[in-house]
């Protein structure tokens, strides 16, 4: 199944800010 763009966008930024987050 694939993913709407606006879901991938939500799952992109949730990522983004756990590494964030981590390397702070």
């Amino acid at each position: 199944e694939r993913l709407s763009p606006s879901q991938l966008l939500g799952v992109v930024l949730i990522i983004a800010g756990s590494v964030a987050l981590t390397y702070s």
